[in-house]
């Protein structure tokens, strides 16, 4: 059956539109299924109206209506809202008749009806009640200007579209996948916080520069040589003791380096309030007012800690909730900061990564590596730019202004640069031991009361500071910043661009002066309870060594020698025994943008690090003892590296048998090594006494709790522990067999203080990573 109708147009005639020709073109009813078509035309003040009802054999309808745009599917005992959508769209052509009588183009008459090719791709396509009649079609937000071919999914063959534009749900889509890809990736976060922590180091480091810019001013607006010594010291001691009482009163843990405790953290220790706003304020102020003040400190731990705290708050975002709610994606995130920290403070994208991966992460998944990469590139960008901008950094190529010629030395100097390089690192492990020494006698409690007493300690540690720098000379009253400028100068250091007066005296005496005396000031400083890093100060004592160094060779004959080749290799050496870090080196060359004396930097680091470890551990390791922070051990020696876990386990265990009475259960809390009454104590739950078969854990609280439940007791004499008590069946067993590595590495995956040790499914003794620990650092393994 067919019918037709005609329209009026601005500026063409009458046309007529075949509808009969819309329903078999469809697809969407065989020629066997179909029962019954029918179609309506109305007119009505030059507007079409053509209504299109089709339906088969099964009950399945399709009804069309071409001058809205509207279409509804229904069937038999099904509601239609199910199957089918109702759509409106503002119809944008219609099909104009050609000479024979046929369309030019017929699929735009037809487009909206084969877009429901089947009722099964209908129903299965997700649209709603509200869709576009071209759906499946419209893929891309951007206008049609002309005819698009576009493959029909009922393979009808082609079906060329014409559009004035975008769908709105096409545009919903867009945005709803905008949105999906803000939520679910975490690229939104690294990237903001890349930038914030660069622009947050940016301005402390403006901050710290006009801070002693005024101190500078204030000694030099002094009558007197007497007078300016005297302002100098009230200001330095002002600000050291408002740096302690900013940070003991707001937050106390924001004292220290903080690369210590991130790597705890990272490590799955956890340590509260510690990346809390509170302690994010301490930081940033106690850091600000310590570094104003003079003391012989850095800043790359404290602005690690800081990257921390602003990724642990930015989390809290709700649109990071998920990021949050992972333990994986939180500790990803947390490792990003710490790259980004050390990036922010010295313009290191690639040395950041490194170095953070080294000091805190035991065990790092390269799979994290480009969230690292790419927090740090943005922060590496701002920091770029911020550099074009303020006093504190006066040069935006890098931090530190090197020209060494491509090949600055000879092969004859590499036999001098690991003599250098062994002696920086000797006297670096000396510095870790050192610091050791003072930390033990700050808080020995038979040292006497100024050195015990915070303030008292701190106001004498000024007073020594001022005492020591300002009567030697304009060098040693400048920031570590400039002082190390002039130390990696090519040229003569009295052509330095900071200070010219190294040579008043001599230069081999101020040389020696400035080594020992930051030396010892940087020794006593980083054992203030304020924020404080160490990276900074060790890279201007090796600085100092290498330069001495360097000048020796230069005065005993070697013409062609660059003493600053020389301070760049011992600043690398020292820096590397002291910290424990390989990726000085990659620090080092993005410090200079100079990759000259690579060779010798590279052997420096390991010589250096490598003789460090002869006498000391690393400066971190030393912190983290001092605060005694939980961490994993490290093996020293080869020999224990297979050693099996059987040999250090200890075979006294805890076991609770499946059925017990109330008597076992007390037998079993009194036989249990538990002297802390640790509540997260585990017990091992077996099938018997006999045999042991590991069954799973139950802790101790459990175990209390099970006791305390009279009405259990009153019913049953014999319980069963698997139905009465909750049992943690995630801890698991190694085998007795396991080798030292592969168990520490069990730890550090599971984040788990002990293990059970078994041999073919029994239950023989008991592992405790402290017990390792404790090895460790004894020299036993």
């Amino acid at each position: 059956m067919s019918s037709e109708c005609s329209s009026s147009s601005s500026d063409e005639n009458e046309k007529k539109v075949n509808v009969q020709e819309l329903v078999p073109a469809t697809g969407w009813h065989s020629d066997s299924a179909r029962a019954s078509t029918q179609n309506s035309v109305t007119e009505d003040d030059g507007t079409i109206s053509i209504a299109n009802r089709t339906e088969d054999e099964e009950g399945h309808k399709l009804e069309f209506d071409f001058s809205t745009g509207t279409y509804r599917i229904s069937s038999r005992g099904v509601d239609s809202s199910n199957l089918g959508g109702r759509v409106n769209r503002r119809r944008e052509t219609v099909a104009t008749e050609s000479e024979s009588g046929d369309f030019d183009h017929p699929s735009e008459s037809q487009r909206v009806v084969n877009r429901v090719a089947s009722e099964n791709w209908f129903e299965n396509s997700g649209i709603g009640e509200e869709a576009p009649c071209c759906v499946w079609c419209c893929s891309t937000p951007e206008d049609f200007d002309d005819y698009d071919s576009i493959q029909n999914p009922s393979n009808d063959g082609e079906i060329r579209v014409k559009t004035g534009g975008c769908c709105r749900s096409i545009r919903a889509k867009f945005l709803k996948l905008w949105i999906m890809m803000f939520h679910e990736s975490s690229w939104v976060l690294l990237c903001t916080l890349g930038i914030l922590c660069s622009v947050l180091a940016w301005c402390i480091d403006e901050a710290v520069a006009i801070l002693l810019n005024s101190k500078a001013k204030l000694a030099n607006a002094a009558q007197s040589s007497v007078v300016s010594y005297i302002l100098w010291s009230v200001f330095t001691t002002i600000l050291s003791l408002s740096a302690v009482l900013v940070t003991k009163m707001i937050s106390p843990l924001a004292a220290g380096s903080g690369i210590p405790q991130m790597r705890s953290m990272l490590a799955g220790f956890a340590i509260p309030g510690y990346l809390s706003l509170r302690t994010l304020a301490s930081k940033v102020v106690g850091l600000l007012l310590a570094l104003g003040s003079g003391m012989v400190i850095g800043k790359e731990g404290p602005f690690v800690h800081i990257s921390c705290i602003i990724a642990n708050q930015m989390l809290r975002i709700p649109i990071f909730r998920e990021i949050q709610s992972s333990p994986a994606l939180r500790k990803q995130t947390l490792a990003a900061a710490c790259a980004v920290g050390v990036s922010s403070t010295f313009g290191a994208p690639i040395g950041g990564v490194l170095f953070s991966i080294e000091v805190t992460s035991s065990l790092y998944q390269t799979s994290d590596y480009w969230k690292a990469f790419f927090c740090v590139v943005c922060g590496a960008f701002a920091f770029k730019e911020l550099s074009f901008f303020g006093q504190s950094r006066n040069n935006v190529v890098s931090l530190f202004t090197t020209d060494f010629t491509p090949l600055p030395y000879k092969f004859i100097e590499i036999p001098l640069f690991l003599i250098l390089s062994a002696l920086c690192g000797y006297i670096s492990g000396f510095f870790v031991i050192l610091h050791k020494v003072v930390s033990d006698i700050r808080h020995d409690p038979s040292s006497p009361r100024y050195i015990t007493n915070v303030y008292s300690f701190t106001t004498l540690v000024a007073l020594i500071t001022t005492g020591a720098n300002y009567p030697l000379g304009d060098f040693m009253q400048f920031s570590l910043h400039d002082a190390i400028g002039d130390l990696l100068t090519n040229d003569e250091i009295t052509h330095a661009p900071n200070s010219p007066h190294w040579d008043n005296p001599t230069l081999f005496i101020n040389l020696l002066l400035f080594a020992a005396i930051k030396f010892l000031l940087s020794v006593l400083a980083i054992n203030l309870p304020v924020p404080c890093g160490v990276f900074t100060p060790v890279f201007a004592v090796g600085a100092a060594l290498g330069r001495f160094f360097g000048e020796l060779v230069f005065l005993m004959g070697g013409r062609t020698v660059t003493a600053g080749g020389y301070a760049l290799v011992g600043a690398a050496s020292f820096t590397a025994g002291a910290t424990g870090t390989v990726s000085t080196a990659v620090i080092v060359f993005e410090l200079t943008n100079q990759l000259s004396y690579m060779l010798p930097v590279l052997l420096s680091v390991l010589i250096g690090q490598a003789a460090a470890r002869q006498i000391s551990v690393s400066i971190y390791e030393s912190l983290a003892e001092t605060k005694n922070l939980p961490s994993f051990p490290h093996v020293r020696r080869q020999s224990s590296y297979s050693l099996p876990i059987y040999k250090i386990m200890k075979k006294r265990t805890a076991c609770v048998p499946r059925v017990v009475t109330k008597a076992g259960i007390e037998q079993a809390l009194l036989r249990a090594d538990n002297f802390k009454l640790d509540p997260y104590y585990l017990f091992a739950l077996v099938d018997n006494l006999q045999e042991k078969h590991y069954l799973g854990s139950v802790s101790w609280k459990r175990m209390h709790m099970l006791l305390q439940a009279t009405d259990i007791w009153a019913e049953e004499v014999e319980i069963d522990m698997v139905e009465h008590c909750a049992l943690d069946k995630s801890t698991i067993g190694i085998n007795y067999s396991t080798s030292l590595n592969d168990a520490i590495n069990y730890f550090d995956v599971h984040k788990q203080m002990s293990f059970f040790v078994l041999k073919q499914a029994r239950v023989i003794g008991k592992l405790y990573l402290t017990d390792i620990t404790a090895l460790c650092e004894n020299g036993q393994l």
